[in-house]
């Protein structure tokens, strides 16, 4: 494994996508490591990272954790968005450096605009950028989300053919 790569953290959406897959198709050069598993809740994310993610020492991690926990009967925006702040918090300090990068949670459940209006928020408040994935979401959407997603991805500067490749 190498150091300062790209780690992609996500649930049921995110892990469905298989995108270190969709990425090699779309001949990308970076090796992306996916840390997504089914079912992940925010209330579990502390311990996923601890095993999968600490030992890579990222230099980008972008996070799509959500989509699980909206679909609970008892879901509260106020309490998930506490503790996606608490990781984040855990992520910077353990993770000093790193780029991290939000992605709003696909779903169509009622609260989902507000819980990405948080998300947004949550993003501007501890330094990361926020991304808009929910767009996105049809039959190819890993290849549209990982489009979408590749900008960011990118190492710079970048050399004149793959600048090409961006248009």
């Amino acid at each position: 494994m190498k150091n300062n790569g790209i780690v992609c953290i996500g649930s049921n959406y995110f892990s469905a996508l298989n995108i270190s897959e969709v990425a090699q198709e779309e001949n990308f050069q970076q090796i992306i490591y996916d840390r997504s598993v089914a079912n992940l809740k925010i209330s579990d994310l502390d311990a996923h990272l601890e095993k999968t993610l600490f030992d890579v020492a990222p230099a980008k991690i972008f996070l799509n954790i959500g989509d699980v926990d909206i679909e609970c009967d008892s879901f509260s925006v106020g309490e998930f968005v506490s503790k996606y702040e608490w990781a984040l918090f855990n992520l910077h300090r353990k993770c000093k450096g790193c780029r991290i990068y939000i992605l709003s949670v696909v779903s169509d459940a009622p609260c989902s605009k507000e819980l990405n209006a948080n998300l947004k928020n949550v993003a501007e408040n501890f330094g990361c950028d926020f991304i808009d994935i929910a767009s996105c979401k049809n039959e190819n959407s890993g290849h549209e989300i990982f489009r979408a997603l590749k900008n960011y991805m990118r190492e710079f500067p970048i050399d004149f053919c793959e600048a090409m490749r961006c248009a």
